[in-house]
């Protein structure tokens, strides 16, 4: 069983104090959202990213490397929290990764991604990334939809 740190109880002025000071008044990111990739297995109409959704747009996607030289750069003004979407973030092979790496930064994570798609009995249920240490447990990609 896995050992965690108690978290602490303090009103949301003082957490707001504590910020202030940290950041001596400069603004700061306190969260954001990032599409990580506009490879997906829908295409919905209504998405935004499915045009991009092409090999040419991947092939000009961000490398692990380049990711997690922006992931170190937000950390260091004070972001707290990211989302990754996309597209479908488990399109990438190297995503699990991206999120081991960006939890180990100490960052609140959300995920949006479309489990359902693949898995149509899942539908409803969500899984807690913190007990996947496999990838092939991981929802797959199929580049054939390209």
């Amino acid at each position: 069983m896995k050992d965690h740190q108690q978290i602490g109880e303090m009103s949301a002025e003082v957490w707001s104090e504590r910020l202030f000071q940290r950041f001596q008044g400069k603004p700061f990111p306190l969260s954001g959202q990032w599409e990580i990739t506009c490879r997906c297995n829908l295409r919905c109409v209504m998405c935004y990213t499915d045009p991009f959704n092409t090999p040419e747009q991947i092939r000009q996607e961000l490398s692990y490397e380049e990711i997690v030289r922006i992931l170190d750069e937000i950390h260091k003004e004070g972001c707290l929290e990211i989302t990754f979407t996309g597209g479908e973030p488990f399109a990438r092979r190297d995503f699990l990764h991206i999120y081991t790496y960006a939890k180990s930064k100490g960052f609140l994570l959300t995920i949006f991604y479309q489990w359902y798609a693949d898995h149509p009995q899942d539908r409803g249920s969500s899984e807690d990334l913190s007990s996947l240490d496999d990838r092939d447990q991981l929802p797959r990609f199929d580049p054939a939809i390209l």
